[in-house]
């Protein structure tokens, strides 16, 4: 594997930071502005379990996020909200513009970017690879270009599109990219010889180049270990610093404390629980917290009235 550079602003080991802290808010964040709001999201669909009255709001320069056991509507959200799937009734905003049945198309061109758990991205209103491993990083980010102005209605073909490099200037994209990324590989380093946070930074720069107002992440830490999972949560701490939204889906409950400003818990199609995460509860209160967070999971906590309440 190519080795990642170890600096990285906002959260490097070099300004006298532990690299194994947790991921807390940057007290100069961007607040106030409501990023994503979902208003009684109901999906119904054969293939996956149901959501009912779904409501909550991900706010500018807030990481929110999302835990649930396997079968309890997670995956139906993630899904419904990047457009996949059709909804029931209720209506999701982004960015104040009602995306509400508009397929990933609507999600994409409001200012969404959605990574799924195999790492994959939306580009002309489809989920594709994100890296082919046997290309360059280069070439992936011309095949990237590619989808996008076919998306766009460039009619073009992908040799064309690679013919056409040298007026996209691609080297110096890619570059530019790898700095904005804080690593130390080359344009022409083969994808498939990369880390796996090497990649996810790679992956999260390039799609922030439209300057999305929306991240969706599903599992943001697969595949890493702990060095380069706080690395990862610090790169997206920024991304949210800038004045983003973050929406991460989890299964672990540590990963989802290690850096999420408020914790959603989904449990049998609805909204049940909502946990705000201060840096005490980070440091000196998280078995405590944990244990909540497994309760209600598991669905033994009260059924709250949070599902019908914007949070």
């Amino acid at each position: 594997e190519s080795k990642e550079s170890a600096g990285h602003r906002g959260g490097s080991a070099r300004n006298g930071q532990d690299k194994h802290l947790p991921v807390g808010k940057s007290a100069g964040k961007s607040a106030g502005k409501t990023i994503l709001n979902v208003i009684g999201l109901s999906i119904r669909d054969k293939a996956h379990p149901f959501l009912r009255d779904i409501c909550f709001t991900v706010e500018a320069g807030e990481i929110l996020g999302v835990l649930g056991i396997k079968e309890s509507g997670i995956e139906t959200l993630e899904l419904g909200l990047a457009g996949f799937l059709s909804h029931f009734s209720g209506r999701i905003e982004l960015d104040g513009v009602d995306i509400s049945g508009g397929g990933p198309r609507s999600f994409r061109a409001a200012g969404g970017v959605y990574l799924s758990a195999g790492k994959r991205s939306l580009a002309g209103g489809k989920a594709i690879a994100s890296f082919d491993p046997q290309l360059s990083i280069q070439d992936n980010l011309l095949i990237h270009i590619y989808a996008e102005k076919k998306r766009n209605g460039h009619t073009g073909t992908k040799q064309g599109m690679k013919q056409e490099s040298h007026k996209l200037n691609a080297e110096h994209m890619a570059r530019r990219m790898i700095n904005d990324a804080a690593l130390s590989v080359s344009p022409s380093t083969r994808a498939g010889t990369l880390s796996g946070g090497t990649l996810q930074r790679l992956l999260v720069t390039r799609e922030c180049a439209g300057d999305p107002c929306l991240i969706m992440m599903v599992e943001p830490a697969w595949g890493l270990d702990r060095l380069n999972r706080g690395r990862f949560f610090r790169f997206l701490r920024d991304k949210a610093d800038e004045g983003r939204g973050i929406l991460l889906f989890f299964s672990d409950i540590d990963e989802a404390l290690e850096i999420s400003d408020r914790i959603l818990i989904v449990h049998n199609g609805a909204c049940t629980e909502h946990f705000r995460v201060n840096e005490r509860d980070r440091l000196k209160d998280a078995e405590c917290l944990k244990d909540k967070i497994k309760t209600a999971m598991a669905g033994s906590s009260r059924q709250s009235a949070t599902s019908k309440a914007v949070i």
